[in-house]
């Protein structure tokens, strides 16, 4: 009986992973909010951390952030603003879900390589080069004024994937940043590269933080 009962224990467990993977997919940051990104939230929290009622011009209001803001955030009172509590993301910030383009987390490193005689391959890292940089990769569209800078959280060197026709996780061009001889040969012939270091969510840490909601 006891075996019985853990193992439908486990399965619940498993179709409530699954179901948030499922869930946080196609509604991305909805129970939480990205670090550095929070005017990405998408969530209709009402009230703040405190649990008062949040209110606009013409009534009840909801949770949101602009691009100064820290964190979601709403009116309590005219002109009061007061923090709304909601958690960070762990998903697409310390791993990416799908193919990457919602990612927004801090990995700047690519692997590189060497061949010397055509024998000895020296391997070492790169640095993302950035998003609206030509140096040492020249590259088309992403430059500050560009829509896809915002679309896809295109700042500093940071990878991300704004091109997932062709991307299955997030990537970048080759930049100087260490190794910079090294780097300025291997982005003569490899203008860019996925990052190795960034992980995919597969593991069900991430997508069990939604605030106890799941």
């Amino acid at each position: 009986m006891e075996k019985r009962s853990l193992k439908t224990t486990e399965t619940k467990k498993t179709e409530q992973v699954l179901a948030a993977k499922s869930y946080y997919a196609v509604f991305p940051n909805v129970f939480c909010y990205l670090q550095d990104y929070a005017h990405e939230y998408k969530g209709k929290r009402a009230q703040d951390i405190n649990g008062k009622e949040c209110k606009n011009s013409t009534g009840p209001g909801v949770c949101f952030a602009d691009a100064d803001n820290e964190a979601p955030q709403c009116y309590i009172e005219d002109g009061l603003l007061s923090p709304c509590g909601i958690p960070k993301c762990i998903w697409d910030y310390k791993c990416y879900s799908q193919n990457g383009v919602n990612y927004r987390g801090d990995e700047t490193t690519i692997n590189a390589t060497k061949t010397s005689y055509m024998i000895f391959t020296k391997h070492f890292n790169c640095t993302c080069e950035s998003w609206n940089d030509d140096f040492p990769t020249k590259h088309p569209g992403t430059h500050p004024r560009d829509a896809g800078m915002d679309k896809y959280g295109l700042r500093s060197v940071y990878c991300r994937n704004p091109n997932p026709e062709k991307y299955s996780q997030p990537w970048c061009y080759v930049g100087v940043g260490q190794n910079h001889d090294l780097c300025e040969d291997f982005a003569k012939t490899t203008a860019s590269e996925v990052c190795p270091y960034t992980k995919k969510c597969t593991t069900e840490k991430y997508y069990t933080q939604a605030d106890g909601r799941i």
